[in-house]
């Protein structure tokens, strides 16, 4: 709070120059009360918004932590840590880009634009709006089971011969067609009580096929199961085929560095033609933006040689 203003970038500054302006503040905590200063961190958010317990697991975060052997205490940090990957950042952009949905369909209507503020913190409640907003009789939220392995034995973690599986059941015409699936309709009356002991039931099965092959038969029945991917995000982006197919991956060339692959559009419109560069390196756009603001040849180089202003000259 107080920088735009002192920077004159604030949005009482900015709409005078555009009354149709939509200025948003994705703040932290907000611009005012006790915390607005603070400095923030996804983690912080996302303990302070509910996701950081709601995804430690049952029976975390331990009582007495702080006085457990240090064995101990790095695993019980680490499944905190790993919590945290909700995570907070996404979740406060949704809330960022719903805002600004909010206030062009309001501009629309009034033709003036206006001031609009988010908080990574109202936008990580909001996700978390099952248990925030309280009332007589509301439901118990689903918990993560103690291992981590899902919300209870229909919708979980599965080891596999080789590999794992994600099982989903959430309708009982899911669970259905998985129990017809594996010869085994004796447990569709389970979906009353799904308990531990028909997790241990449905483990027992799923250990005798691997992954792919599990994920192959039962897809045939309209199961929902899917054959877990073990390579992390990064590794799987570069090196999974159908990323390429399907666009998500493209290769470029750098004027540095050669070829490589950098990530496609995760959006298409049918009516503009994408294109994909290379990186660019610091100060590889500043010619062109100063351009456009008006300032001559000579202008833009006398501001890049005073070292106002920086810009990448190709070697």
């Amino acid at each position: 709070p107080g920088v735009a203003e002192k920077l004159s970038i604030d949005y009482e500054t900015c709409r005078k120059l555009n009354p149709r302006l939509l200025y948003l503040n994705a703040a932290s905590y907000g611009d005012s009360g006790p915390d607005c200063r603070r400095p923030a961190f996804y983690a912080i958010a996302a303990a302070n918004g509910g996701s950081q317990m709601r995804q430690a697991g049952e029976g975390h975060p331990r009582p007495g932590s702080e006085a457990l052997p240090m064995d101990e205490l790095k695993d019980e940090a680490w499944r905190l840590l790993k919590a945290a990957e909700w995570n907070a950042d996404p979740i406060a952009a949704l809330g960022s880009a719903t805002a600004l949905l909010l206030g062009l369909h309001a501009r629309d209507r009034s033709g003036e634009g206006q001031e609009l503020l988010t908080s990574m913190l109202c936008s990580n409640m909001y996700a978390n709006s099952d248990e925030l907003i309280d009332y007589e009789d509301r439901p118990e939220p689903p918990r993560v089971d103690r291992d981590l392995l899902g919300l209870g034995p229909l919708y979980r973690l599965y080891e596999a011969a080789k590999g794992w599986v994600f099982l989903a059941c959430l309708r009982r015409h899911e669970w259905e067609a998985f129990c017809n699936a594996i010869e085994r309709p004796g447990l569709i009356a389970k979906w009353e009580t799904q308990d531990d002991a028909l997790a241990d039931e449905i483990a027992a099965i799923l250990r005798t096929r691997e992954a792919d092959e599990w994920e192959r038969v039962l897809a045939k029945h309209d199961v929902p199961l899917a054959s877990v991917e073990m390579r992390d995000p990064g590794r799987f982006c570069l090196e999974d085929e159908t990323m390429r197919e399907l666009g998500h991956m493209v290769e470029v060339e750098s004027p540095t560095y050669g070829t490589y692959l950098r990530h496609g559009a995760l959006q298409t419109f049918s009516d503009e033609t994408l294109t994909f560069g290379p990186w660019e390196p610091l100060g590889g756009h500043t010619r062109s933006i100063l351009s456009e603001l008006g300032f001559d040849q000579a202008a833009v180089e006398r501001l890049i040689d005073e070292s106002i202003v920086e810009a990448w000259t190709p070697a």
